[in-house]
């Protein structure tokens, strides 16, 4: 079973070029998965992104392995943010893997401005570790 938050870091990462892939994973594309995943879950994920909490939030800070004090800065750092508006904008319309890349990427600035440079670059190596970028 993979994590969708790592999938979420991987997809980001890959978009704002922070990594290169070698695509040689198997199943689909990480963007299309992730797609695939804002569809099912598009009315939890929403409700989520605009409270800037809820389950679907929690559980990936728990995928993450986010401290109290790291969900907190999350939190904080989502609510009323510029991410927290490209993150609503990427789960209106039909969601296709550009949607997909927009949440991903939107998702990264929002935990690196939240967790720091150094705890986020683990997240990515983590994400990138797993299979979940590209």
């Amino acid at each position: 079973m993979f994590s969708i938050a790592l999938l979420v870091v991987g997809v980001g990462a890959t978009v704002l070029g922070v990594v290169l892939t070698d695509r040689s994973h198997r199943g689909p594309p990480p963007a299309a998965a992730l797609a695939g995943f804002m569809r099912r879950q598009h009315a939890l994920l929403l409700h989520d992104v605009s409270t800037a909490g809820g389950p679907v939030l929690e559980a990936w800070a728990h995928d993450l392995r986010l401290t109290p004090v790291e969900r907190n800065r999350l939190r904080n750092s989502l609510e009323g943010s510029a991410e927290q508006g490209l993150l609503i904008d990427a789960l209106d319309g039909t969601i296709d893997e550009s949607h997909a890349q927009q949440f991903g990427a939107a998702f990264l600035r929002v935990t690196g401005r939240a967790l720091g440079r150094t705890r986020t670059k683990a997240l990515v190596a983590r994400a990138m570790a797993a299979g979940h970028g590209g």
